[in-house]
């Protein structure tokens, strides 16, 4: 289920009193939508059952069987489980997030999984929350939440969703503030919150345009994010990218998916999902090679753009050549 149908169906009362198993996924967890989503199904009654929030980490999964498949006297409740995704890894919570997914116990449950760590087979309700909404995604989500008047206040953020999205963790808050503004004020209060969304760019999508060598992208994303760490975080940043997607490749190509999976902190989802079929090993073993000359070069006084070079030779091909540097 797409976020605007799960928006559509949850607004009715009849969807949250049938007995189900909701299971929400995305590449990160949207901690604030959350808070946002049980607030106001439990300020306006929504829910057919009694609520209970149950953190799962750290908590024995003996008991957490017992309180799911176990209902007092027929009692039913609706139970938000958090972030599955947070436990650590082991057979155990492997096993308990299998559970989750094929759940058919006497409560309602919901829960949250990462898309990479979601189960093939689920029977249950999967859905996929964007991590990124345009203006009308924007507009069904703040009426959802109650706020009514919000497309009559459409002027008060056209600019800040100009040409691009805004978190869902951001849409959250940007609904709160957007009340405040009258369409009198749009001018004021549009430099306003032009002020609070300036964009940012986050290193996993600088990643992301590497490994997928969108070329203009990634020195667009560069430009505004270079100055705000010294060179040598760099070296060990892209030192670190390379060195894990190197090994996720590997490990990709010979089908260890658990080590490729391990390996595959830090990098962006796109690479684990399918940018490890486009890279080549070698290539990425030369570009980490050549980041080993430029940290010695760094550390020994050397002011040449040594930066800049690695970039050009990683964006023409140059490192997938034999000999390269």
């Amino acid at each position: 289920m797409d976020f605007k149908k799960f928006l559509i169906e949850a607004a009715d009362k009849e969807f949250w009193g049938r007995r189900q198993s909701l299971c929400f996924t995305s590449s990160e967890y949207p901690a604030a939508f959350f808070v946002g989503l049980f607030d106001h199904l439990r300020k306006n009654n929504i829910l057919a059952t009694a609520f209970q929030r149950v953190d799962i980490i750290g908590r024995e999964k003996r008991e957490l069987y017992g309180m799911l498949g176990q209902s007092v006297l027929g009692s039913q409740s609706f139970f938000w489980l958090g972030n599955a995704s947070d436990e650590r890894e082991s057979k155990a919570a492997s096993t308990f997030k299998q559970y989750l997914c094929s759940y058919e116990g006497p409560h309602s449950i919901a829960f949250f999984i990462t898309t990479a760590d979601l189960p093939v087979q689920s029977c249950a309700t999967v859905v996929s929350l964007p991590t990124m909404l345009d203006m009308q995604e924007f507009i069904l989500l703040a009426q959802w939440l109650g706020h009514a008047e919000i497309s009559k206040k459409a002027a008060l953020f056209q600019e800040i969703f100009y040409n691009r999205k805004q978190s869902l963790q951001e849409c959250m808050l940007l609904s709160e503030y957007a009340m405040l503004g009258s369409v009198k004020q749009a001018e004021v209060f549009g430099s306003y919150l032009q002020a609070l969304y300036v964009p940012e760019v986050n290193l996993q999508q600088l990643s992301e345009c590497f490994f997928a060598k969108r070329e203009k992208d990634f020195f667009v994303a560069w430009e505004r994010v270079q100055d705000q760490y010294p060179p040598i975080f760099w070296v060990m940043f892209w030192a670190e990218q390379l060195w894990r997607a190197l090994h996720v490749a590997r490990f990709m190509q010979q089908k260890q998916f658990v080590n490729a999976k391990k390996m595959s902190f830090r990098l962006p989802y796109s690479f684990i999902n399918k940018e490890w079929q486009r890279v080549k090993v070698d290539e990425l073993a030369q570009s980490y090679e050549f980041l080993y000359q430029i940290d010695y070069a760094i550390k020994t006084g050397s002011t040449f753009c040594s930066q800049d070079l690695f970039f050009a030779h990683y964006f023409a091909g140059l490192f997938a050549k034999e000999g390269a540097v």
